[in-house]
């Protein structure tokens, strides 16, 4: 492995004194002008290191891939690449996981919390408002802050875990598909219904239901049906059906006085 990992960042980085361009997905739908080419040249090594970490720890070797996300960070500062200083932080916190996996104390929690609060604050930075052909960096942002509230979702810590679901919640409406609006509900209702937060999850349950109808096709409106009838248990309300059920006498016989 050691070996393997040695060869492929040779040829990354022959590659990347080659002139190629590590593109991001904010410049992937349109082409670069004569000064941001020049920029994506200065931006290169560092966008190469975070590659380079990405694969080590598709490899399976977590210190590697610390080693070149750090370096991937450093060079990401120097040139103001937040995009990719973000990216490259998200994945220091994966190798850091990696790496002590199984262990799960304070520091470890507030170190991952630290670094995940960087990486939101850092895909934020990245956001540019005057290309409308880019693709915006707000889905980032928010699947970071969603991560966030994934790790820490538990009851001690939910004063925190509310804090960015709110901030989750506020960003959907800075998507313009309603498909990644609906994830992004399904996954904040699975978060609050894993707190105990039955109301709040019945509620983005409902979002979700009503997106599902938007679609305007029978599978959809099946989904929405099924994904309401969970969500009316926390609002107190019963089907007609299950209140028939519920009113006859046990093993469905009549009473007779």
């Amino acid at each position: 492995l050691p070996i393997l990992l040695m060869e492929f960042e040779k040829w990354v980085l022959k590659a990347e004194s080659a002139g190629t361009i590590v593109k991001t997905p904010l410049d992937s739908q349109a082409s670069l002008s004569s000064e941001e080419v020049i920029k994506a040249k200065k931006r290169r090594l560092g966008r190469a290191q975070k590659t380079i970490g990405d694969y080590c720890l598709l490899a399976g070797s977590p210190v590697d891939a610390n080693a070149h996300y750090n370096t991937g960070l450093e060079l990401a500062r120097l040139t103001g690449d937040y995009f990719w200083y973000a990216g490259a932080l998200e994945g220091s916190v994966c190798a850091l996981l990696m790496d002590r996996i199984g262990q799960r104390d304070q520091v470890l929690e507030d170190e991952v919390k630290y670094r995940y609060n960087s990486v939101i604050l850092h895909y934020r930075k990245s956001f540019i408002q005057d290309n409308a052909q880019r693709v915006s960096p707000v889905s980032f942002e928010l699947e970071a802050t969603l991560k966030l509230a994934r790790f820490l979702c538990r009851r001690e810590l939910a004063k925190d875990v509310v804090e960015l679901l709110t901030n989750a919640a506020d960003g959907a409406k800075s998507l313009i598909d309603a498909t990644d609006r609906l994830v992004l509900y399904v996954e904040i209702a699975r978060l609050y219904a894993s707190l105990g937060y039955e109301r709040k999850a019945a509620f983005f349950s409902r979002q979700v239901a009503q997106l599902y109808l938007q679609q305007e096709n029978r599978y959809a409106a099946i989904s929405a049906l099924q994904v309401l009838a969970i969500s009316t248990k926390a609002y107190r309300v019963q089907s007609k059906a299950s209140v028939a059920r519920d009113s006859l006498p046990e093993n469905g016989m009549n009473v007779v006085d």
